[in-house]
């Protein structure tokens, strides 16, 4: 099991040097090919925690900071994210996520951690009229936790998941300023392989904090973002038609609302407005993070995801899947 988990590490490793050289050598491509997320006129872009809910040859980089308001909650100040994915037939993809992350709770107990998964994703329907996707993944994931120095055992877990998107630009005309708006939506469960955690030692001044992180659980991620088209605000589409070209080129202005759940914890969320502009070949989104439950009802935070489309900037590598050609 030990040798699994160093040829998986390796792995890991490889696969971001791998697709961070490709996204390198993307930025001097001008060619352009298709691009994602997309159902009829509807375009979904991915949330800083929502991924988009269509499969796709994908490379993202996340950067999230948050500064805490409560004197009693965990305070995660920054993480940075890279996840890529890549088509193995029309409706399948593999993937790949890693993060770093770096928590800070009063009392000087400090939490770094670096999780790690792949998973393989599947689109379940997609209606082009309707405005609507589907999609599902499972993933095997790690993460590694280092409190004050103490010392955590991994977190091995199995991690199912459902995304969808829909969009109601096929509503009639009493409804017609409802035609911009889309929900998407996701509901990820992180079901761990051992049920505890061992640590090293536990002469800390926060307890209850060594505690919580060291339980491993049933944990449920979930939320949805409200997104607005911009593109309906114009006469490019045409009521009950396919569009003659993909809606890109665009601003999306969204709100998203984020959820931890679990049976150890209370429930925790966030809201996050924000605004996603997407072109041919890249997205860029960013949002605030205004916590729901966490004491005072301020702006603490922010995140920022740029989202590169490989197969429209490495057409030559990436413009088949890879068991269709």
């Amino acid at each position: 099991m030990k040798i699994f988990h160093i040829v998986l590490i390796y792995f890991f490793q490889y696969l971001i040097n791998l697709l961070l050289a490709l996204a390198a050598m993307a930025l001097i491509s001008t060619e352009a090919a298709f691009a994602h997320g997309i159902a009829g006129n509807r375009y979904f872009p991915a949330t800083s925690t929502i991924d988009d809910p269509a499969v796709a040859d994908e490379l993202s980089i996340t950067s999230f900071r948050f500064n805490g308001v409560n004197v009693q909650s965990l305070e995660r100040d920054s993480a940075t994210s890279i996840s890529g994915a890549r088509l193995l037939s029309t409706n399948w993809a593999i993937g790949f996520d890693y993060e770093k992350s770096s928590t800070k709770q009063l009392g000087n107990t400090n939490l770094d951690a670096r999780s790690n998964d792949v998973y393989l994703k599947g689109l379940l329907s997609r209606d082009d009229l309707n405005e609507s996707l589907v999609s599902a993944s499972l993933g095997y994931g790690y993460i590694h936790k280092d409190i004050s120095g103490l010392g955590v055992s991994p977190h091995y877990s199995l991690l199912p998941s459902i995304t969808f998107g829909k969009g109601f630009g096929n509503l009639g005309e009493s409804w017609a300023w409802a035609r911009p708006i889309a929900i998407v939506g996701a509901i990820a469960a992180d079901v761990p392989l051992q049920r505890s955690a061992n640590i090293n030692s536990v002469s800390t001044g926060n307890q209850d904090f060594v505690n919580s992180q060291a339980l491993n659980s049933n944990s449920i991620h979930w939320g949805f973002a409200v997104e607005y088209s911009t593109l309906f605000l114009t006469n490019r589409f045409k009521y009950g038609l396919l569009p003659d070209e993909e809606p890109l080129h665009q601003f999306v202005p969204l709100v998203e609302f984020a959820f931890d759940s679990s049976p150890a914890i209370k429930t925790t969320g966030t809201m996050n407005p924000g605004l996603s502009y997407v072109e041919q070949t890249w997205q860029l989104t960013g949002e605030a993070v205004i916590p729901l439950n966490q004491g005072q009802s301020k702006v603490t935070g922010f995140r920022v995801q740029l989202m590169f489309f490989l197969d429209d900037l490495i057409p030559t590598l990436f413009e088949k899947p890879l068991f269709i050609h």
